[in-house]
Protein backbone atom coordinates (compact mmCIF):
# COMPACT_ATOMS: atom_id res chain seq x y z
CA UNK A 1 0.00 0.00 0.00
CA UNK A 2 1.49 3.39 -1.00
CA UNK A 3 0.45 6.50 0.89
CA UNK A 4 1.18 9.94 -0.80
CA UNK A 5 0.95 13.26 1.07
CA UNK A 6 0.73 16.41 -1.15
CA UNK A 7 1.35 19.83 0.46
CA UNK A 8 0.05 23.10 -1.05
CA UNK A 9 -0.10 26.72 0.17
CA UNK A 10 -2.39 29.07 -1.78
CA UNK A 11 -0.94 32.08 0.00
CA UNK A 12 2.74 31.34 -0.69
CA UNK A 13 4.68 33.84 -2.90
CA UNK A 14 5.54 32.60 -6.35
CA UNK A 15 8.72 30.62 -6.40
CA UNK A 16 8.83 30.00 -2.62
CA UNK A 17 9.46 26.30 -2.03
CA UNK A 18 7.66 24.31 0.72
CA UNK A 19 10.23 22.52 2.84
CA UNK A 20 10.02 20.24 5.87
CA UNK A 21 8.94 16.62 6.52
CA UNK A 22 5.79 14.51 6.53
CA UNK A 23 5.09 11.99 9.38
CA UNK A 24 2.82 9.02 8.58
CA UNK A 25 0.97 7.40 11.58
CA UNK A 26 -1.44 4.41 12.02
CA UNK A 27 -3.47 5.53 14.95
CA UNK A 28 -0.90 6.10 17.71
CA UNK A 29 1.77 4.21 15.81
CA UNK A 30 4.32 6.16 13.71
CA UNK A 31 4.93 4.47 10.41
CA UNK A 32 7.57 6.80 8.87
CA UNK A 33 8.81 10.44 8.63
CA UNK A 34 9.89 11.49 5.11
CA UNK A 35 11.14 14.84 3.60
CA UNK A 36 9.05 16.76 1.12
CA UNK A 37 10.08 16.41 -2.44
CA UNK A 38 8.53 18.97 -4.78
CA UNK A 39 5.67 19.32 -2.33
CA UNK A 40 4.99 15.56 -1.85
CA UNK A 41 6.08 12.65 0.31
CA UNK A 42 5.39 9.00 -0.53
CA UNK A 43 5.37 5.98 1.91
CA UNK A 44 4.90 2.33 0.86
CA UNK A 45 4.33 -0.61 3.33
CA UNK A 46 3.09 -4.24 3.34
CA UNK A 47 2.87 -4.73 7.09
CA UNK A 48 -0.66 -3.54 7.71
CA UNK A 49 -2.83 -6.19 9.36
CA UNK A 50 -6.33 -7.17 8.44
CA UNK A 51 -8.81 -4.51 9.44
CA UNK A 52 -9.39 -0.75 9.14
CA UNK A 53 -6.42 1.52 9.87
CA UNK A 54 -6.72 5.31 10.60
CA UNK A 55 -3.73 6.69 8.60
CA UNK A 56 -2.67 10.29 9.27
CA UNK A 57 -0.04 12.45 7.42
CA UNK A 58 1.32 15.40 9.45
CA UNK A 59 3.37 18.25 7.88
CA UNK A 60 6.32 19.38 9.95
CA UNK A 61 7.36 22.86 8.47
CA UNK A 62 10.95 24.06 8.40
CA UNK A 63 10.31 27.67 7.30
CA UNK A 64 7.47 30.14 7.49
CA UNK A 65 4.69 27.72 6.64
CA UNK A 66 2.15 26.47 9.17
CA UNK A 67 1.71 22.80 10.07
CA UNK A 68 -1.20 20.82 8.64
CA UNK A 69 -2.58 17.23 8.59
CA UNK A 70 -4.61 14.92 6.45
CA UNK A 71 -6.21 11.48 7.27
CA UNK A 72 -7.87 8.50 5.63
CA UNK A 73 -9.25 5.05 6.63
CA UNK A 74 -7.27 2.27 5.05
CA UNK A 75 -9.19 -1.05 4.91
CA UNK A 76 -7.05 -4.19 4.77
CA UNK A 77 -8.85 -7.42 3.91
CA UNK A 78 -7.61 -10.84 5.18
CA UNK A 79 -6.43 -13.44 2.85
CA UNK A 80 -9.27 -15.63 1.66
CA UNK A 81 -9.75 -18.74 3.89
CA UNK A 82 -11.64 -22.01 3.68
CA UNK A 83 -13.33 -24.08 6.45
CA UNK A 84 -14.21 -27.76 6.04
CA UNK A 85 -16.41 -29.50 8.68
CA UNK A 86 -16.55 -33.25 9.23
CA UNK A 87 -18.70 -35.15 11.79
CA UNK A 88 -17.93 -38.63 13.13
CA UNK A 89 -20.21 -40.54 13.11
CA UNK A 90 -22.92 -38.97 10.98
CA UNK A 91 -25.62 -41.14 12.55
CA UNK A 92 -25.99 -42.04 16.20
CA UNK A 93 -28.18 -42.29 19.33
CA UNK A 94 -29.13 -39.70 21.84
CA UNK A 95 -26.20 -40.60 24.02
CA UNK A 96 -23.68 -41.06 21.15
CA UNK A 97 -20.77 -38.60 21.30
CA UNK A 98 -20.27 -36.89 17.89
CA UNK A 99 -16.78 -35.59 17.08
CA UNK A 100 -16.73 -32.36 14.99
CA UNK A 101 -13.52 -31.39 13.14
CA UNK A 102 -13.01 -28.04 11.34
CA UNK A 103 -10.08 -27.98 8.91
CA UNK A 104 -8.90 -24.43 8.03
CA UNK A 105 -6.63 -22.94 5.39
CA UNK A 106 -3.06 -23.82 6.16
CA UNK A 107 -1.54 -21.33 8.54
CA UNK A 108 -4.88 -20.02 9.78
CA UNK A 109 -5.19 -19.59 13.54
CA UNK A 110 -7.94 -18.45 15.86
CA UNK A 111 -11.38 -19.48 17.11
CA UNK A 112 -13.99 -21.68 15.41
CA UNK A 113 -17.67 -21.66 16.39
CA UNK A 114 -19.76 -24.82 15.81
CA UNK A 115 -23.51 -24.43 15.29
CA UNK A 116 -26.54 -26.72 14.96
CA UNK A 117 -29.27 -25.31 12.74
CA UNK A 118 -27.85 -21.81 13.31
CA UNK A 119 -27.51 -22.11 17.10
CA UNK A 120 -24.06 -22.23 18.59
CA UNK A 121 -23.41 -25.52 20.42
CA UNK A 122 -19.62 -25.40 20.95
CA UNK A 123 -16.40 -23.55 20.13
CA UNK A 124 -12.73 -24.49 19.81
CA UNK A 125 -9.37 -22.84 19.10
CA UNK A 126 -7.54 -23.99 16.01
CA UNK A 127 -4.22 -25.67 16.43
CA UNK A 128 -2.22 -26.33 13.28
CA UNK A 129 -5.22 -25.06 11.34
CA UNK A 130 -7.54 -27.68 12.88
CA UNK A 131 -10.25 -27.17 15.55
CA UNK A 132 -11.98 -30.17 17.21
CA UNK A 133 -14.83 -30.68 19.72
CA UNK A 134 -17.21 -33.48 20.85
CA UNK A 135 -20.96 -33.03 21.33
CA UNK A 136 -24.15 -35.04 21.86
CA UNK A 137 -27.06 -34.12 19.67
CA UNK A 138 -30.84 -34.22 19.97
CA UNK A 139 -33.12 -36.55 18.10
CA UNK A 140 -33.64 -35.85 14.41
CA UNK A 141 -31.51 -34.39 11.61
CA UNK A 142 -28.92 -31.90 12.87
CA UNK A 143 -27.40 -29.48 10.28
CA UNK A 144 -24.00 -28.59 11.63
CA UNK A 145 -21.65 -25.77 10.49
CA UNK A 146 -18.23 -24.49 11.56
CA UNK A 147 -17.42 -20.77 11.27
CA UNK A 148 -13.79 -19.64 11.34
CA UNK A 149 -13.56 -16.23 12.96
CA UNK A 150 -10.41 -15.20 11.04
CA UNK A 151 -7.07 -13.88 12.33
CA UNK A 152 -4.59 -11.11 11.44
CA UNK A 153 -3.90 -12.82 8.18
CA UNK A 154 -6.94 -14.82 7.09
CA UNK A 155 -10.54 -13.74 6.61
CA UNK A 156 -13.62 -15.27 8.26
CA UNK A 157 -15.17 -18.31 6.54
CA UNK A 158 -18.04 -20.78 7.17
CA UNK A 159 -18.23 -24.44 6.22
CA UNK A 160 -21.01 -26.01 4.28
CA UNK A 161 -23.72 -27.71 6.45
CA UNK A 162 -22.97 -31.25 7.55
CA UNK A 163 -26.06 -33.33 8.46
CA UNK A 164 -25.98 -35.71 11.43
CA UNK A 165 -29.01 -37.94 12.16
CA UNK A 166 -29.76 -38.95 15.77
CA UNK A 167 -32.26 -41.70 16.65
CA UNK A 168 -33.62 -43.05 19.99
CA UNK A 169 -31.06 -44.90 22.09
CA UNK A 170 -31.39 -48.62 22.76
CA UNK A 171 -32.12 -49.40 26.41
CA UNK A 172 -31.61 -52.36 28.72
CA UNK A 173 -33.33 -53.35 31.96
CA UNK A 174 -31.59 -55.22 34.73
CA UNK A 175 -33.61 -56.65 37.64
CA UNK A 176 -32.36 -57.76 41.05
CA UNK A 177 -33.90 -58.78 44.38
CA UNK A 178 -32.16 -57.91 47.61
CA UNK A 179 -31.84 -60.86 49.96
CA UNK A 180 -33.08 -63.42 47.43
CA UNK A 181 -33.87 -66.82 48.95
CA UNK A 182 -35.80 -64.82 51.49
CA UNK A 183 -38.05 -66.27 54.20
CA UNK A 184 -41.81 -66.12 53.90
CA UNK A 185 -43.60 -62.89 54.79
CA UNK A 186 -40.29 -61.18 55.48
CA UNK A 187 -40.19 -57.86 53.56
CA UNK A 188 -37.49 -57.52 50.91
CA UNK A 189 -36.97 -55.37 47.80
CA UNK A 190 -37.18 -56.08 44.08
CA UNK A 191 -35.34 -53.46 42.00
CA UNK A 192 -34.97 -52.74 38.28
CA UNK A 193 -32.52 -50.31 36.66
CA UNK A 194 -32.79 -48.75 33.19
CA UNK A 195 -29.59 -48.27 31.20
CA UNK A 196 -28.91 -46.65 27.86
CA UNK A 197 -27.37 -48.70 25.07
CA UNK A 198 -23.84 -47.61 25.99
CA UNK A 199 -24.27 -48.92 29.53
CA UNK A 200 -24.71 -45.54 31.20
CA UNK A 201 -27.56 -45.09 33.68
CA UNK A 202 -30.76 -43.49 32.55
CA UNK A 203 -32.05 -40.52 34.50
CA UNK A 204 -35.27 -39.94 36.45
CA UNK A 205 -38.82 -39.89 35.16
CA UNK A 206 -38.93 -43.04 33.01
CA UNK A 207 -41.92 -45.35 33.56
CA UNK A 208 -41.10 -48.97 34.42
CA UNK A 209 -43.68 -51.75 34.94
CA UNK A 210 -42.57 -54.42 37.40
CA UNK A 211 -44.39 -57.77 37.70
CA UNK A 212 -43.94 -60.62 40.17
CA UNK A 213 -45.78 -63.77 39.06
CA UNK A 214 -46.04 -67.01 41.07
CA UNK A 215 -44.53 -70.15 39.56
CA UNK A 216 -45.06 -72.45 42.53
CA UNK A 217 -45.59 -69.70 45.07
CA UNK A 218 -48.74 -69.14 47.11
CA UNK A 219 -48.90 -65.33 46.82
CA UNK A 220 -50.95 -63.75 44.00
CA UNK A 221 -49.31 -61.94 41.09
CA UNK A 222 -48.20 -58.35 41.64
CA UNK A 223 -47.91 -55.68 38.92
CA UNK A 224 -46.94 -52.09 39.64
CA UNK A 225 -45.76 -49.07 37.64
CA UNK A 226 -43.05 -46.82 39.05
CA UNK A 227 -40.92 -43.88 37.88
CA UNK A 228 -37.14 -44.15 37.83
CA UNK A 229 -35.07 -42.12 40.24
CA UNK A 230 -31.98 -40.09 39.36
CA UNK A 231 -30.02 -43.32 38.82
CA UNK A 232 -32.63 -44.84 36.50
CA UNK A 233 -33.82 -47.29 39.17
CA UNK A 234 -37.17 -48.38 40.65
CA UNK A 235 -37.63 -50.34 43.90
CA UNK A 236 -40.66 -52.38 45.04
CA UNK A 237 -40.92 -53.49 48.71
CA UNK A 238 -42.68 -56.85 48.86
CA UNK A 239 -43.31 -59.85 51.15
CA UNK A 240 -44.29 -63.25 49.73
CA UNK A 241 -45.51 -66.65 50.82
CA UNK A 242 -43.26 -69.69 50.24
CA UNK A 243 -42.55 -70.79 46.69
CA UNK A 244 -40.87 -69.54 43.51
CA UNK A 245 -41.80 -66.43 41.57
CA UNK A 246 -40.85 -64.90 38.20
CA UNK A 247 -39.96 -61.21 38.30
CA UNK A 248 -39.80 -59.08 35.15
CA UNK A 249 -39.51 -55.38 34.30
CA UNK A 250 -40.80 -53.71 31.12
CA UNK A 251 -39.99 -50.29 29.64
CA UNK A 252 -42.38 -49.08 26.91
CA UNK A 253 -39.87 -46.66 25.39
CA UNK A 254 -39.78 -42.88 24.82
CA UNK A 255 -38.64 -40.58 22.06
CA UNK A 256 -35.07 -40.80 23.30
CA UNK A 257 -34.94 -44.42 24.53
CA UNK A 258 -36.12 -47.53 22.78
CA UNK A 259 -38.35 -50.14 24.57
CA UNK A 260 -36.74 -52.95 26.55
CA UNK A 261 -37.63 -55.91 28.78
CA UNK A 262 -35.51 -57.40 31.53
CA UNK A 263 -34.31 -61.01 31.38
CA UNK A 264 -36.33 -63.50 33.45
CA UNK A 265 -35.46 -63.41 37.15
CA UNK A 266 -36.51 -66.11 39.63
CA UNK A 267 -37.22 -65.30 43.29
CA UNK A 268 -37.16 -68.12 45.83
CA UNK A 269 -39.06 -67.72 49.12
CA UNK A 270 -38.53 -70.30 51.85
CA UNK A 271 -40.78 -71.16 54.81
CA UNK A 272 -39.72 -69.54 58.06
CA UNK A 273 -37.83 -71.90 60.38
CA UNK A 274 -39.44 -72.18 63.82
CA UNK A 275 -38.59 -73.31 67.33
CA UNK A 276 -41.11 -74.86 69.73
CA UNK A 277 -40.74 -74.93 73.51
CA UNK A 278 -42.83 -76.73 76.14
CA UNK A 279 -43.17 -75.99 79.87
CA UNK A 280 -45.42 -77.44 82.59
CA UNK A 281 -46.80 -75.79 85.74
CA UNK A 282 -46.61 -77.26 88.32
CA UNK A 283 -43.99 -79.89 87.77
CA UNK A 284 -43.96 -82.26 89.56
CA UNK A 285 -47.71 -82.37 90.09
CA UNK A 286 -50.09 -84.48 92.13
CA UNK A 287 -52.60 -86.93 90.80
CA UNK A 288 -55.86 -85.18 89.80
CA UNK A 289 -54.17 -81.80 90.20
CA UNK A 290 -54.58 -79.46 87.19
CA UNK A 291 -51.31 -79.16 85.28
CA UNK A 292 -50.94 -76.52 82.56
CA UNK A 293 -48.70 -77.07 79.55
CA UNK A 294 -47.55 -73.94 77.70
CA UNK A 295 -46.18 -74.19 74.18
CA UNK A 296 -44.46 -71.26 72.51
CA UNK A 297 -43.76 -71.31 68.77
CA UNK A 298 -41.20 -68.74 67.63
CA UNK A 299 -40.32 -67.73 64.07
CA UNK A 300 -36.55 -67.73 63.86
CA UNK A 301 -36.51 -65.14 61.07
CA UNK A 302 -38.60 -62.08 60.32
CA UNK A 303 -41.44 -60.70 62.40
CA UNK A 304 -44.46 -62.64 61.13
CA UNK A 305 -46.32 -64.69 63.74
CA UNK A 306 -46.52 -68.49 63.34
CA UNK A 307 -49.93 -70.00 62.56
CA UNK A 308 -51.26 -73.54 62.54
CA UNK A 309 -51.76 -76.18 65.25
CA UNK A 310 -49.89 -77.73 68.18
CA UNK A 311 -50.33 -81.38 69.16
CA UNK A 312 -49.34 -82.57 72.64
CA UNK A 313 -47.94 -86.12 72.89
CA UNK A 314 -47.50 -88.09 76.14
CA UNK A 315 -45.10 -91.01 76.43
CA UNK A 316 -46.00 -93.12 79.48
CA UNK A 317 -45.11 -96.73 80.17
CA UNK A 318 -43.35 -96.90 76.76
CA UNK A 319 -46.50 -95.88 74.88
CA UNK A 320 -46.91 -92.54 73.09
CA UNK A 321 -50.41 -91.06 73.00
CA UNK A 322 -51.64 -87.76 71.51
CA UNK A 323 -53.37 -85.80 74.24
CA UNK A 324 -54.93 -82.97 72.21
CA UNK A 325 -54.47 -80.73 69.17
CA UNK A 326 -54.96 -76.99 69.60
CA UNK A 327 -55.03 -74.15 67.07
CA UNK A 328 -52.66 -71.28 67.63
CA UNK A 329 -54.55 -68.02 68.22
CA UNK A 330 -54.69 -65.34 65.55
CA UNK A 331 -51.84 -62.89 65.99
CA UNK A 332 -52.77 -59.39 67.08
CA UNK A 333 -49.32 -58.04 66.20
CA UNK A 334 -46.24 -59.07 64.28
CA UNK A 335 -43.90 -60.25 67.01
CA UNK A 336 -42.77 -63.64 65.61
CA UNK A 337 -44.09 -65.48 68.72
CA UNK A 338 -47.32 -67.41 69.34
CA UNK A 339 -48.39 -69.31 72.45
CA UNK A 340 -51.06 -71.90 73.31
CA UNK A 341 -51.84 -73.57 76.65
CA UNK A 342 -53.39 -76.91 77.57
CA UNK A 343 -54.62 -77.88 81.06
CA UNK A 344 -55.39 -81.43 82.14
CA UNK A 345 -55.96 -83.47 85.31
CA UNK A 346 -55.90 -86.84 83.54
CA UNK A 347 -52.22 -87.78 83.77
CA UNK A 348 -51.71 -91.03 85.65
CA UNK A 349 -49.25 -91.25 88.54
CA UNK A 350 -45.70 -91.87 87.41
CA UNK A 351 -43.10 -90.41 85.06
CA UNK A 352 -44.27 -88.91 81.76
CA UNK A 353 -42.33 -87.59 78.79
CA UNK A 354 -44.21 -84.94 76.81
CA UNK A 355 -43.49 -83.15 73.56
CA UNK A 356 -45.33 -80.46 71.60
CA UNK A 357 -45.39 -80.80 67.81
CA UNK A 358 -46.07 -77.67 65.71
CA UNK A 359 -47.79 -78.09 62.34
CA UNK A 360 -47.93 -74.86 60.26
CA UNK A 361 -50.68 -73.75 57.90
CA UNK A 362 -48.46 -71.73 55.52
CA UNK A 363 -45.24 -69.75 55.60
CA UNK A 364 -43.51 -71.72 58.36
CA UNK A 365 -41.55 -74.93 58.87
CA UNK A 366 -42.81 -77.47 61.43
CA UNK A 367 -40.88 -77.97 64.66
CA UNK A 368 -40.95 -80.17 67.76
CA UNK A 369 -40.16 -79.22 71.33
CA UNK A 370 -37.53 -80.92 73.41
CA UNK A 371 -38.99 -83.77 75.53
CA UNK A 372 -40.29 -82.53 78.88
CA UNK A 373 -40.15 -84.89 81.85
CA UNK A 374 -43.20 -84.58 84.13
CA UNK A 375 -43.70 -86.52 87.36
CA UNK A 376 -47.19 -87.14 88.72
CA UNK A 377 -47.36 -88.09 92.37
CA UNK A 378 -50.01 -90.64 93.28
CA UNK A 379 -52.94 -89.78 95.57
CA UNK A 380 -51.72 -89.33 99.11
CA UNK A 381 -51.60 -86.90 101.98
CA UNK A 382 -49.12 -85.08 104.18
CA UNK A 383 -49.03 -84.69 107.94
CA UNK A 384 -47.39 -81.59 109.39
CA UNK A 385 -46.94 -80.28 112.93
CA UNK A 386 -46.84 -76.59 113.76
CA UNK A 387 -44.40 -76.14 115.37
CA UNK A 388 -42.46 -79.35 114.73
CA UNK A 389 -40.33 -78.79 117.86
CA UNK A 390 -41.55 -77.91 121.34
CA UNK A 391 -39.69 -76.71 124.46
CA UNK A 392 -41.50 -76.92 127.84
CA UNK A 393 -40.56 -76.36 131.46
CA UNK A 394 -41.27 -79.57 133.27
CA UNK A 395 -44.75 -79.63 134.69
CA UNK A 396 -46.05 -77.34 131.92
CA UNK A 397 -48.18 -77.97 128.84
CA UNK A 398 -48.71 -76.39 125.41
CA UNK A 399 -50.93 -76.89 122.37
CA UNK A 400 -49.60 -77.39 118.84
CA UNK A 401 -51.43 -77.88 115.53
CA UNK A 402 -51.52 -81.04 113.45
CA UNK A 403 -52.56 -80.58 109.80
CA UNK A 404 -53.47 -83.03 107.05
CA UNK A 405 -53.17 -81.95 103.38
CA UNK A 406 -54.71 -83.90 100.49
CA UNK A 407 -52.49 -84.86 97.54
CA UNK A 408 -54.07 -85.75 94.22
CA UNK A 409 -57.64 -85.40 95.46
CA UNK A 410 -57.20 -87.96 98.25
CA UNK A 411 -60.12 -87.79 100.70
CA UNK A 412 -61.72 -89.70 103.59
CA UNK A 413 -61.62 -90.09 107.36
CA UNK A 414 -58.21 -90.06 109.08
CA UNK A 415 -57.30 -91.24 112.60
CA UNK A 416 -54.63 -89.37 114.59
CA UNK A 417 -52.69 -91.02 117.38
CA UNK A 418 -49.76 -90.63 119.78
CA UNK A 419 -47.59 -93.63 120.73
CA UNK A 420 -48.61 -95.88 123.60
CA UNK A 421 -45.31 -95.30 125.36
CA UNK A 422 -44.60 -91.62 126.05
CA UNK A 423 -41.93 -90.11 128.29
CA UNK A 424 -42.83 -90.61 131.97
CA UNK A 425 -45.59 -88.24 133.11
CA UNK A 426 -46.01 -86.93 129.51
CA UNK A 427 -49.46 -87.04 127.98
CA UNK A 428 -50.94 -85.96 124.66
CA UNK A 429 -54.55 -85.01 124.10
CA UNK A 430 -56.16 -84.45 120.69
CA UNK A 431 -58.78 -81.88 119.95
CA UNK A 432 -60.15 -84.47 117.48
CA UNK A 433 -58.74 -87.89 116.89
CA UNK A 434 -60.76 -88.40 113.69
CA UNK A 435 -60.65 -85.84 110.84
CA UNK A 436 -62.40 -85.82 107.47
CA UNK A 437 -59.91 -84.63 104.81
CA UNK A 438 -61.51 -82.90 101.78
CA UNK A 439 -60.12 -83.62 98.32
CA UNK A 440 -57.18 -81.32 97.56
CA UNK A 441 -57.83 -79.55 100.85
CA UNK A 442 -56.37 -79.24 104.34
CA UNK A 443 -57.84 -80.02 107.76
CA UNK A 444 -56.31 -79.32 111.21
CA UNK A 445 -56.80 -80.13 114.88
CA UNK A 446 -55.04 -79.33 118.15
CA UNK A 447 -52.62 -81.52 120.07
CA UNK A 448 -51.97 -80.77 123.77
CA UNK A 449 -48.61 -81.94 125.12
CA UNK A 450 -48.43 -81.99 128.95
CA UNK A 451 -45.40 -82.84 131.10
CA UNK A 452 -47.14 -83.03 134.49
CA UNK A 453 -48.76 -85.95 136.24
CA UNK A 454 -51.85 -83.80 136.65
CA UNK A 455 -52.83 -82.84 133.10
CA UNK A 456 -53.51 -79.15 132.71
CA UNK A 457 -51.54 -78.24 135.83
CA UNK A 458 -49.46 -75.31 134.47
CA UNK A 459 -49.79 -73.85 130.98
CA UNK A 460 -46.64 -73.11 129.00
CA UNK A 461 -47.24 -69.37 129.31
CA UNK A 462 -47.91 -69.44 133.08
CA UNK A 463 -45.43 -69.18 135.95
CA UNK A 464 -45.38 -71.62 138.85
CA UNK A 465 -46.80 -68.90 141.09
CA UNK A 466 -49.84 -68.60 138.85
CA UNK A 467 -51.01 -72.17 138.28
CA UNK A 468 -54.13 -72.81 136.24
CA UNK A 469 -54.99 -76.28 137.57
CA UNK A 470 -58.05 -76.69 139.79
CA UNK A 471 -57.54 -75.65 143.38
CA UNK A 472 -57.92 -79.13 144.81
CA UNK A 473 -55.49 -80.56 142.20
CA UNK A 474 -52.90 -77.96 143.13
CA UNK A 475 -53.27 -78.66 146.79
CA UNK A 476 -53.05 -82.38 146.26
CA UNK A 477 -49.95 -82.06 144.03
CA UNK A 478 -48.15 -79.85 146.54
CA UNK A 479 -49.18 -82.22 149.31
CA UNK A 480 -47.73 -85.18 147.48
CA UNK A 481 -44.58 -83.42 146.56
CA UNK A 482 -43.78 -82.10 150.09
CA UNK A 483 -41.89 -83.83 152.98
CA UNK A 484 -43.90 -85.64 155.62
CA UNK A 485 -44.18 -82.64 157.90
CA UNK A 486 -45.36 -80.53 154.99
CA UNK A 487 -47.83 -83.25 154.16
CA UNK A 488 -49.26 -82.97 157.60
CA UNK A 489 -49.56 -79.26 157.08
CA UNK A 490 -51.39 -79.92 153.89
CA UNK A 491 -53.67 -82.29 155.66
CA UNK A 492 -54.36 -79.58 158.24
CA UNK A 493 -55.38 -77.21 155.50
CA UNK A 494 -57.71 -79.77 153.93
CA UNK A 495 -59.71 -80.40 157.12
CA UNK A 496 -61.38 -76.96 157.17
CA UNK A 497 -62.08 -77.32 153.49
CA UNK A 498 -63.73 -80.61 154.22
CA UNK A 499 -65.93 -79.10 156.79
CA UNK A 500 -66.86 -76.22 154.54
CA UNK A 501 -67.66 -78.57 151.75
CA UNK A 502 -69.67 -80.74 154.08
CA UNK A 503 -71.77 -77.84 155.18
CA UNK A 504 -72.33 -76.51 151.68
CA UNK A 505 -72.48 -79.54 149.41
CA UNK A 506 -72.91 -82.51 151.71
CA UNK A 507 -70.16 -84.44 149.84
CA UNK A 508 -68.21 -85.61 152.86
CA UNK A 509 -67.48 -89.13 151.62
CA UNK A 510 -65.66 -87.84 148.55
CA UNK A 511 -63.62 -85.33 150.45
CA UNK A 512 -62.73 -87.83 153.14
CA UNK A 513 -61.42 -90.12 150.43
CA UNK A 514 -59.25 -87.33 149.05
CA UNK A 515 -58.05 -86.49 152.51
CA UNK A 516 -57.09 -90.09 153.11
CA UNK A 517 -55.13 -90.27 149.84
CA UNK A 518 -53.29 -87.03 150.61
CA UNK A 519 -52.39 -88.28 154.09
CA UNK A 520 -51.02 -91.51 152.72
CA UNK A 521 -49.05 -89.71 150.01
CA UNK A 522 -47.58 -87.27 152.47
CA UNK A 523 -46.10 -90.10 154.50
CA UNK A 524 -44.12 -91.45 151.52
CA UNK A 525 -40.63 -90.08 152.09
CA UNK A 526 -39.54 -91.16 148.56
CA UNK A 527 -41.77 -88.51 147.06
CA UNK A 528 -39.91 -85.76 148.69
CA UNK A 529 -36.58 -87.07 147.37
CA UNK A 530 -37.49 -86.30 143.69
CA UNK A 531 -36.45 -82.82 142.54
CA UNK A 532 -39.21 -82.85 139.92
CA UNK A 533 -41.92 -84.89 141.57
CA UNK A 534 -44.66 -86.21 139.30
CA UNK A 535 -43.53 -84.39 136.08
CA UNK A 536 -41.38 -85.35 133.09
CA UNK A 537 -37.66 -85.25 133.80
CA UNK A 538 -35.68 -82.67 131.81
CA UNK A 539 -34.26 -83.92 128.54
CA UNK A 540 -34.94 -84.17 124.78
CA UNK A 541 -37.53 -86.67 123.56
CA UNK A 542 -38.82 -87.73 120.16
CA UNK A 543 -42.55 -88.39 120.02
CA UNK A 544 -43.90 -90.01 116.82
CA UNK A 545 -47.29 -88.66 115.71
CA UNK A 546 -49.23 -90.87 113.31
CA UNK A 547 -52.11 -90.29 110.89
CA UNK A 548 -53.85 -93.27 109.30
CA UNK A 549 -56.16 -92.78 106.33
CA UNK A 550 -58.92 -94.77 104.71
CA UNK A 551 -57.99 -97.96 102.95
CA UNK A 552 -56.92 -97.89 99.29
CA UNK A 553 -58.62 -100.34 96.95
CA UNK A 554 -57.19 -103.66 98.02
CA UNK A 555 -57.31 -102.95 101.75
CA UNK A 556 -54.06 -101.06 102.45
CA UNK A 557 -54.47 -97.92 104.56
CA UNK A 558 -52.01 -95.05 103.94
CA UNK A 559 -50.16 -93.98 107.02
CA UNK A 560 -47.72 -91.21 107.80
CA UNK A 561 -45.72 -90.56 110.94
CA UNK A 562 -43.87 -87.37 111.81
CA UNK A 563 -41.66 -86.78 114.80
CA UNK A 564 -42.29 -84.12 117.41
CA UNK A 565 -39.08 -83.11 119.16
CA UNK A 566 -39.91 -82.32 122.79
CA UNK A 567 -37.33 -80.60 124.93
CA UNK A 568 -38.15 -80.51 128.67
CA UNK A 569 -36.21 -77.98 130.74
CA UNK A 570 -35.90 -77.61 134.56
Amino acid sequence: VTFTATLTSPAAPSGLLLTGTITFTDGPTTLATLPLNAGTATFTTSTLTVGTHPITATYNPSNTFASSTASLQQVVNGLPSTTLLTATPTTGYTYTPITLTATLTSGATGNVIFSNNGTQIASATAANSIATTTVTLPLGVNNLTATYQGDTTYARSTSSPTPVTITASPSTLAIVATLNNQYALTPFRVSARLLQGNGTLATSGYTITLTVTPITGLSPAVATTLLTDATGAITLPIALLPGTYAAAATFAGTTDLQPSTSPAFTITVQPNPTATTLTATPNPANQNQPITFTTTVTALTGTSTPNGTVTFFDTFNSQTTPLTTLTLPSASSLNAINTVTYTTTALAPGDHLLIASYTPTVSFDPSISAPLAVHITAQSFTLTLTPPTLTLITGHHQTITASLTSIGGFTGDFHLSCPDHLPTYTTCAWGQTTLTLPANGTVSTSLLIDTDQLPGFIASNATPTTPDAPLMARLLRHGWAAPTSAGLATLATLIPLTLITFRRRKKLPTLLSLLLLATIASTLTACGANKYPYSTAPGTYTIPITATGPAYPGGTSPQQTVSLTLTVTP
